[in-house]
């Protein structure tokens, strides 16, 4: 509907046709409550006035070159005698009028309409309209998505549908996206559209047991999940597009409008859109866990793999039991498996007498086999309960909790007011260890794993010249310590905000367990301490790996600026360089109306590059500010524009134009990797459940050269790669479809050595490899479903599809 569209007459001869014919329709008007989703933005167009709360109305927009000869008129200029929005028998009708325009728009168009657009941007969910539209000419009414911030950053629109009044019994779906030229899977923010080129799908469907789309209401909607995109018309599937490319990774607008086309004939004087209901929902990710029956003052709700399959878990500590819902990934996208009870001798929970008040629990790999375990600091000293890796998903299981030490526990004085518990690899080993902060000593008990199996060795004083503990006046009310690797070696290392300014001791790599060894503590930086006015309660100070160089970063959030100081390692040794203002656009801070208590704020890379980013819950949603691969530790440097949120959703609001409003005090807003593509997610625990969002991993979506054009297959509800057609008398995938034990004959093409990649629904590259002439692959670990294999035989690409059951 933008400029950069075609007229509609000419977008056909771009597009693959269909006459769906799926049998008599029968026309619905669908209850507002839909099972699975949570409601988030809907407007029932009872009665007026124009709820310019939720929708922004478009004025003065027309198309060019004559594909488009109405301009939009918005509640500024709107004639009062011809209103373009109309109020009738509980509809909203978009009126499309042959009228000179209001004087004030100085335009030369003879035919007035209206277009309306959501305030807020939406990522994923389930998008509906019920409404009836016009007959005649050049009428072009749709309902669609569109990409915010236009197709600059690779952009899309997604016509839930279109339609056009010259013939009334067809409507299409279309899809439109921009990518590289090289029509690769490019997702990086910030590209200059000259780098861009228009790509575009579309389908058409029918009526069938209807003269027309203009004789009575029909209801049209889109499900759009990480993976897919599936079309309906009244409830019943018209289409199902699955490509790992193609489908939106952004932020998108809701926009219904009417226009006139300039090239159909000569429009009516008079036409009408009317609409009954647009509603927007977003899925419940899994029903447990949710604020209704969960409490924060009493259960802890996580996000970790604790079975070590590269997909983060959902683990909550409830009255009795720890419940667990497994991540997975198929072809209908990311999920979480059966919540169940996880431990069979019930522990860490309220009913064995653990408190979140008093007792530390994380999630941590003590044992090193890539599986998240549970290490709970309570009463009688450390309990663990080690995650097992396990392919049964219904099953979550662990070790029987153990008490491993009778030490750092309430019963031995250990006070959570008084003294940090925490857990990190503090010697480079590749297993987490205990690292306590005690009333004058700092104490490490190393993890192990020997033929007797996982212990801990030796609680031991770790730092000959006594620091960071209650005794050397740092106060766990106002100083904030962590755990992390400032200096780049693979180890843990102290990094402690106090009164100063910044006091570091480097962990060292040690394979002698019996004596705990840092660097004597040293004060790096005379800054961000509180005798220079940092006050934990109104500023953030964090770690982390900022310019994706390997070293953890200081990344504080004062008064106005967000301040970095970029870790470094040079001929002198490890330092922090030139604290500066990261963000030229400031926000994140006290002074832009953020809140230490309501508003959360993570380092996490959020886009797969290596460097995390500044991500921030705030009131209306999530803003995301990009770190950014820098080598001048001179200028600290994010890619943000403060005006813009990333997502509408998630925020400590319930704003008048969604319904996302999260809880500051009973619910929980993380990030973690959702769907294993290495690149972490919004991961949130609301009063209807878990939500997630995903975020893209643009290092995972390789280009691949097939991916240039899209049709049908012989199966019309899908969309399949235009070049993934197995040509027979190049290669051989034998048994096709498989188990996921297969074999590639190259039947001759070539005798020398070719490379294979494998990618699952997702577009993550699975598998890298070489082959000769024939060769077998084993991918019975992997999930069944449909897999891309792209053979480089002599520079020219061969794709085929496979089919594992």
């Amino acid at each position: 509907m933008k400029k950069q569209l075609l007229l509609f007459n000419l977008f056909v001869l771009l597009v693959c046709f269909f006459n769906e014919a799926l049998g008599q329709y029968t026309v619905v008007n669908n209850p507002i409550n839909k099972p699975g989703y949570k409601l988030i933005l809907n407007d029932e167009f009872n009665s007026g006035p124009f709820n310019d709360s939720k929708w922004y109305r478009q004025n003065y927009y027309h198309g060019e070159d004559g594909a488009e000869i109405q301009i939009y008129v918005d509640n500024l200029y709107h004639i009062p005698q011809n209103p373009n929005y109309i109020f009738r028998d509980g509809k909203l009708v978009l009126a499309a009028r042959k009228e000179d325009p209001p004087a004030e728009m100085n335009s030369n168009y003879k035919y007035t309409s209206a277009w309306f657009e959501s305030l807020a941007k939406f990522k994923n969910g389930y998008f509906e309209i019920r409404c009836k539209l016009p007959l005649g000419n050049s009428t072009w009414p749709a309902f669609w998505l569109y990409t915010s911030d236009s197709y600059e950053k690779g952009g899309h629109e997604v016509d839930i549908f279109e339609y056009l009044g010259n013939t009334p019994t067809k409507a299409t779906n279309n899809l439109i996206w921009m990518n590289s030229k090289n029509d690769g899977c490019d997702c990086s923010p910030n590209k200059d559209r000259n780098d861009y080129t228009c790509h575009s799908t579309g389908i058409e469907f029918q009526t069938p047991g209807y003269p027309s789309f203009a004789d009575d209401f029909h209801t049209y909607a889109l499900e759009w999940s990480p993976t897919f995109l599936r079309f309906y018309l009244d409830n019943k599937v018209l289409r199902t597009f699955s490509n790992d490319c193609r489908i939106p990774r952004t932020y998108m607008k809701i926009i219904a409008n009417l226009t006139l086309s300039g090239k159909d004939g000569t429009p009516p004087d008079y036409s009408e859109y009317s609409i009954d209901y647009i509603r927007a929902y977003k899925k419940i990710w899994c029903n447990n866990f949710n604020s209704k029956d969960w409490s924060n003052s009493y259960h802890r709700r996580m996000v970790g793999d604790v079975n070590g399959d590269g997909k983060d878990d959902l683990v909550g500590f409830g009255w009795s039991d720890v419940i667990v819902a497994y991540g997975y990934v198929d072809n209908d996208g990311p999920g979480f498996r059966y919540p169940h009870s996880a431990i069979i001798n019930k522990d860490f929970c309220y009913g064995q007498g653990w408190n979140v008040q008093r007792d530390y629990i994380y999630l941590a790999d003590v044992n090193g086999d890539g599986a998240k375990d549970i290490v709970g600091f309570g009463e009688k000293g450390v309990t663990v309960a080690l995650g097992e890796k396990v392919s049964d998903l219904q099953t979550p299981q662990f070790t029987t909790p153990k008490l491993y030490v009778s030490n750092f526990g309430t019963n031995q004085g250990w006070n959570k007011a008084y003294h940090r518990r925490m857990v990190g690899d503090v010697n480079g080993d590749g297993k987490d260890d205990l690292v306590c902060f005690g009333w004058s000593d700092v104490i490490v008990a190393y993890g192990y794993v020997d033929n007797n199996g996982f212990g801990f060795r030796y609680s031991r004083s770790a730092i000959v010249n006594k620091d960071f503990c209650y005794n050397q006046d740092w106060n766990t009310q106002r100083d904030d310590i962590y755990l992390a690797d400032v200096n780049g070696d693979g180890v843990k290392d102290i990094v402690g905000f106090g009164e100063k300014g910044v006091t570091v001791a480097l962990g060292k790599k040690v394979s002698d367990l019996q004596t705990p060894q840092f660097t004597t503590p040293q004060l790096y930086i005379s800054n961000f301490g509180t005798n220079q006015g940092w006050n934990k309660a109104y500023h953030w100070r964090m770690v982390g790996d900022v310019n994706g160089d390997g070293k953890d970063d200081l990344v504080c959030f004062g008064w106005s600026d967000v301040i970095v100081a970029y870790g470094y390692v040079d001929n002198n040794g490890f330092g922090f360089r030139y604290p500066r203002s990261a963000i030229v656009n400031k926000d994140f801070c006290y002074a832009q109306n953020w809140d230490v208590e309501k508003h959360p704020i993570y380092l996490a890379d959020m886009n797969g590059d290596g460097a995390k980013d500044i991500v921030g819950f705030f009131n209306d949603g999530v803003k995301v500010a990009y770190g950014d691969k820098n080598d001048n530790l001179q200028t600290p440097s994010f890619t943000y524009n403060k005006d813009y949120y990333e997502l509408n959703d998630y925020g400590c609001n319930v704003s008048a134009s969604t319904n996302n409003g999260f809880s500051t005090t009973n619910d929980v807003r993380l990030v973690g990797d959702a769907n294993g593509d290495h690149v972490n997610d919004i991961v949130a625990f609301g009063n209807e459940g878990v939500f997630v969002t995903p975020f893209t991993n643009c290092n995972h979506l390789d280009k691949i050269s097939s991916l240039k054009s899209a049709k049908l297959d012989s199966n019309p509800k899908t969309i399949e790669n235009s070049d993934a057609i197995n040509d027979e008398n190049e290669i051989n995938i034998f048994p096709n479809p498989s188990n996921g034990l297969f074999s590639i004959n190259l039947s001759g093409k070539s005798n020398k050595t070719s490379n294979v990649k494998i990618y699952n629904s997702l577009g993550m590259k699975i598998l890298d490899s070489e082959i000769q002439n024939q060769k077998q692959f084993d991918l019975r670990r992997y999930p069944k479903g449909l897999y891309i294999i792209n053979i480089n035989v002599l520079d020219n690409i061969i794709t085929s599809k496979l089919i594992i059951e």
